[in-house]
């Protein structure tokens, strides 16, 4: 069992830099971004990319647990 947190300061958001967007997606912002820093991966929802970086809320857990979660979705 993973934990699962759902980011809504702007501390924890600030330390993901490194959003990516798959390169299956279009610019209709209609995906999710993944990011990563040192143990803690995030995602997010690319059509509230109007806010500011720190006011978007961002689903956090390991990078262990988010690899399997996108892994999963890719079968």
């Amino acid at each position: 069992m993973c934990a699962v947190h759902f980011a809504d300061n702007a501390e924890l958001s600030a330390m993901i830099t490194n959003w990516r967007k798959s390169s299956r997606s279009d610019n209709a912002n209609q995906c999710v971004e993944l990011g990563w820093t040192g143990e803690i991966a995030g995602a997010r929802d690319t059509a509230e990319d109007q806010l500011a970086a720190e006011a978007r809320p961002v689903i956090t857990a390991s990078r262990r647990a988010i690899a399997a979660f996108a892994d999963a979705l890719r079968r």
